[in-house]
């Protein structure tokens, strides 16, 4: 499961013509026997970041995760327009 989510995004960049991610994780904190880390992954000079972790794995599948959201979902300026149907009402008398 650690790399399923890399995988995937990866999976998708390819898929949709997207460069591959690359990552960057750095500590953010935590005692020496319990660091945590946090990862961005870089797309197309788009910097998606993830969740602090306990590991340098886990926090890159974060990161990996925010992004595969982001881009995967629809974008609101391509969802289809409602249509309406107008209702003509008589004038009262």
């Amino acid at each position: 499961m650690e790399t399923a989510l890399k995988s995937t995004l990866q999976e998708y960049c390819h898929r949709m013509g997207f460069p591959l991610p690359t990552y960057t994780t750095t500590r953010c904190g935590g005692p020496d026997h319990e660091p945590l880390f946090i990862s961005q992954a870089t797309i197309d000079d788009v910097i998606y970041t993830g969740v602090a972790a306990g590991s340098k794995s886990r926090a890159e599948n974060s990161a990996a995760y925010n992004a595969y959201l982001k881009m995967s979902a629809p974008h609101p300026d391509l969802l289809p327009i409602p249509s309406f149907t107008r209702v003509h009402r008589q004038p009262a008398s």
